[in-house]
């Protein structure tokens, strides 16, 4: 009896296997040059977006494991983005996947 409550405890919290893998994504904005934004929004393929400022990161959590899209937006025409947008990455379980964009502007 003992072992049924604890195994319904572990599945009430969700740790014990009862919803997919799950790890984190962080994305970062390196921008350099002059009449700088102050920042960007960061798209995930399913919807999920967020702010990040001109030089920041942001770190999601509870991102399904696999392979997802990053996308870049709210760049202003006197800026170029110089990584690839989007970016591909891959979110393992239990760990931080890494999307870095590079921007430079002008004048």
């Amino acid at each position: 009896m003992t072992a049924g409550c604890h195994l319904d405890k572990l599945l009430s919290s969700g740790s014990g296997g009862g919803g997919p893998p799950r790890g984190a994504l962080r994305a970062s904005a390196a921008t350099s040059g002059s009449n700088l934004p102050t920042g960007y929004t960061v798209t995930l393929e399913t919807g999920q977006s967020g702010t990040i400022g001109a030089n920041a990161s942001v770190t999601a959590t509870g991102i399904p494991t696999g392979g997802h899209t990053v996308t870049l937006s709210g760049v202003p025409a006197n800026c170029t983005v110089q990584s690839p947008n989007p970016l591909a990455v891959t979110v393992t379980a239990g760990a931080t996947a890494q999307a870095s964009f590079t921007i430079s502007c002008g004048p």
